[in-house]
């Protein structure tokens, strides 16, 4: 508490009849008094600030208009306020905030090179899931994904009514499977052709059934069934507007697997279909027709012996 000055018994402050001494007195003492009380009700200690705190009502969420006092470091330690409001700003470029910042946020993991963001499904032992959104999953004991299920059964699990899986060389160029609900398999490639190769990529082939099979000079050895085949420099030339076959007899074991390689130029309208006897080559899917100017190599089983 702090003591005011008071006037000495000489003072010169009063005139006749007039005891200005006396007064500043007890005005002196009214404020030393009014200093005294006001200096036990406010909490002079660190335990006397926590038993006010300990003994204040409580509030279960705090608002952003919300006040906290601090000691402003910046400042020399001068009692200052903070808003809840300025308290989640701040916290927000520390830690992740698990009801959503509007405009999106990013999580780090590090700030060195090569380091690393880990997400677990749990502490325990026993792992569970991650999920993303509400139809995929990460599951952490399987290790396996899944995409459109949040419960894979394989390392990739893909579930949907439409294109399950693209691979691309760029968005343009690209590869599709879809799975239909009877479970047939569809391919589709922007460049129309697929190679499939395993570690030994080319079988050990037999002796070429065909004659003159690069029409070298002439079409010997093949039949036409409709006059409209024609030798022109090294290929056989359709002329168009019928339909014709260019066919030779060949002599096939039942069982074995025959390949055949064709390739087409210069179409601009129609297409080419194979067949090996009554057994028909398969483009793709169920399609049987070529209608691109390629190198085909397809395979067929024989259904018979025989020429």
């Amino acid at each position: 508490m702090t003591t005011l000055p008071r006037p000495g018994p000489l003072d010169t402050q009063d005139g006749a009849g007039t005891e200005l001494d006396l007064l500043w007195d007890q005005m002196a003492d009214v404020v030393e008094a009014t200093e005294a009380v006001a200096n036990n009700a406010m909490p002079n200690t660190a335990a006397a600030a926590g038993a006010l705190i300990a003994g204040a009502a409580s509030k279960a969420a705090p608002d952003d208009a919300d006040l906290l006092g601090l000691s402003d470091s910046a400042a020399g330690g001068v009692l200052k306020y903070l808003s809840w409001a300025n308290i989640k700003a701040a916290l927000r470029a520390v830690f992740a905030t698990l009801s959503g910042v509007a405009g999106g946020q990013t999580l780090t993991g590090g700030t060195a090179a090569s380091e690393t963001l880990t997400l677990r499904s749990t502490a325990h032992a026993t792992k569970g899931k991650i999920l993303f959104g509400s139809s995929s999953a990460f599951d952490e004991a399987a290790n396996d994904w899944g995409f459109g299920t949040t419960s894979p059964s394989a390392k990739v699990h893909v579930v949907d009514t439409a294109e399950q899986l693209r691979l691309g060389y760029d968005a343009a160029t690209r590869l599709s499977m879809t799975v239909s609900s009877l479970g047939d398999v569809t391919y589709s490639a922007t460049g129309g052709q697929y190679n499939f190769r395993g570690i030994q990529s080319t079988a050990t082939l037999g002796p070429d059934l065909v004659t003159n099979g690069s029409f070298t000079s002439d079409l010997s050895g093949w039949t036409d069934s409709g006059a409209s085949w024609t030798w022109v420099a090294g290929v056989a030339d359709h002329a168009p507007g019928s339909a014709s076959t260019l066919s030779q007899n060949v002599t096939v074991n039942s069982g074995s697997t025959y390949l055949i390689e064709i390739t087409i130029s210069g179409r601009t309208a129609g297409s080419v279909s194979l067949g090996l006897g009554a057994v028909t080559f398969i483009d793709y899917a169920t399609v049987s027709a070529i209608s691109a100017n390629a190198t085909i190599k397809r395979t067929v089983v024989s259904n018979a012996s025989g020429p």
